[in-house]
């Protein structure tokens, strides 16, 4: 069974510059202490070559799809105050390094996919600096190096826009014609620049600012390259106009991560996430929210592991519900080793390169959890249908299905201390009586007895079932028809 193509299914974040040093980087150096305890704000020396060394540990374990911090010139290693739009940073590896991840990724067949800031640059910008020095209306600069309408001057208490009140920051002037020209809409933009160079799509930082009609327009210009490239909004607000609309082609489902780990947590119960996914299916559809990325872990939110209090259990337990859950598992990296344990500043850690210093357990839970993505198309591209008996506090439960009855998966969580036996009734056609299903967790099997299964739950623990026509001999429960 395979997934549907270019649908993202995996995808992995990477922070470049915490992500891995180059065994071969030219003599650039990097802190002594990369694995070590202590993190700040400097470099740590990770550029795009230590990415184009580790590309079959990804594709190993399953990744189909990377995303990349901004890899522009910036003064700040996750791409914040930005000196360059169209260069990349030497401190990464500059061209070279770019250039040989594109190829290497295309070999492998991985996507690539580019985190943009466009609603801020640094100080340092060219555009800021020059624009800072100009007069309005002075007909004497060139046009094409008119800068001063790019930014808002004048504004107390900074005398320009400055982003979420940082002064280093320069808020960019979206309205001005001209500067959406630069970034979207001419054939040497920003946005189709990138993707003519090889990326296949942008995850849009701050996409809830640049509102509507700004990602109409990114999405317009990277159709433009190539209509197979996607624009993912990186939104922290709910967003079904964009999605149901198709002004993107999804979002970043933090909406729908901070459900989930609000029911592993013990904050919501499991009938409110219930509610909560239903109402997003509605609201996004079906396909909209297929194609939005499900992330646990964020760079500035920190991991899963510290959010859930270390509760290792708990942790795999929202790492199963994320795969089992319409859109694609974003995996923020080191989160399938557990980098960090249960520290809160963990999100912006070097990765550890170290397998000693691995937690197995966890490797192994993404692991199986990504070869049921490969083995079962519902999981990508499947409909859902709610399980969760009403007012449940513990005990959450989905169907995934297509037309295909072979391919559904049932799948129920129990967040509880102690193990739960749930019947569970399940409307989803096509599912004989008396068909034969195994816990891919367990081994355990089960059979459907008009249209319910009675299913046991380990304490903070999953039962994922799938079905196993073949399994009386000469028989075949799921026939062709």
């Amino acid at each position: 069974m395979k997934t549907a193509a270019g649908m993202p299914s995996i995808v992995y974040e990477i922070l470049v510059d915490r992500f891995k040093r180059s065994e071969s980087d030219g003599g650039r150096g990097a802190p002594a202490t990369w694995n070590g305890d202590a993190e700040d704000g400097a470099r740590w020396g990770g550029d795009l070559w230590g990415v184009v060394e580790q590309l079959d540990y990804l594709t190993g374990l399953g990744v189909d799809t990377l995303v990349l911090s901004p890899v522009w010139p910036a003064n700040s290693p996750l791409g914040e105050g930005l000196e360059d739009f169209f260069a990349i940073d030497p401190r990464l590896g500059g061209e070279p390094a770019f250039t040989a991840l594109v190829k290497a990724a295309h070999a492998r067949s991985l996507q690539l996919l580019l985190r943009g800031i466009f609603n801020r640059v640094g100080r340092a910008h060219p555009w800021f600096v020059e624009g800072m020095r100009q007069q309005p209306e002075d007909g004497q600069i060139d046009p094409a190096m008119r800068w001063r309408s790019f930014f808002d001057f004048g504004r107390p208490p900074y005398g320009h826009a400055a982003h979420r009140g940082c002064p280093e920051l320069p808020e960019l002037n979206l309205a001005d014609h001209n500067l959406r020209h630069r970034l979207f809409h001419s054939d040497r933009s920003v946005v189709r620049t990138w993707l003519e160079r090889g990326c296949r799509g942008w995850v849009v930082d701050s996409a809830e600012e640049l509102g509507y009609q700004l990602l109409h327009d990114i999405q317009r210009a990277a159709r433009t390259v190539d209509a197979s490239c996607s624009v993912i909004a990186d939104s922290h607000a709910f967003s079904d106009r964009e999605v149901r609309d198709g002004v993107v082609d999804g979002v970043v489902n933090h909406y729908l991560g901070q459900a989930l780990l609000a029911y592993a947590g013990g904050r919501i119960d499991a009938s409110e996430l219930s509610r909560l996914l239903e109402h997003q299916r509605l609201c996004y559809g079906s396909r909209g929210l297929a194609q939005c990325f499900n992330p646990l872990s964020s760079f500035n939110d920190g991991r899963a592991l510290a959010r859930l209090g270390g509760e290792i259990a708990l942790t795999q337990l929202a790492v199963q519900l994320q795969f089992v859950l319409p859109g694609a598992a974003t995996i923020l990296y080191g989160d399938e080793i557990g980098l960090g344990g249960a520290l809160v500043d963990a999100g912006r850690r070097p990765m550890q390169w170290d397998p000693a210093r691995w937690d197995g357990d966890l490797r192994n839970v993404y692991r199986r959890m990504i070869e049921l993505r490969r083995l079962y198309p519902a999981l990508l591209t499947g409909d859902v249908a709610p399980l969760t008996p009403r007012g449940a506090t513990d005990v959450f439960a989905l169907a995934r299905f297509t037309r295909v009855p072979r391919e559904t998966i049932i799948a129920a969580f129990n967040r509880g201390h102690e193990a739960r036996r749930q019947l569970l009734f399940v409307p989803v056609e096509g599912l004989v009586n008396g068909l034969p299903l195994i816990d891919v967790i367990s081994g355990n099997r089960l059979a459907m007895r008009d249209s319910t299964v009675e299913v046991e739950l380990p304490a903070q623990g999953a039962a994922i079932l799938a079905p196993v026509p073949d399994a009386v001999p000469g028989y075949v429960f799921l026939k062709d028809r």
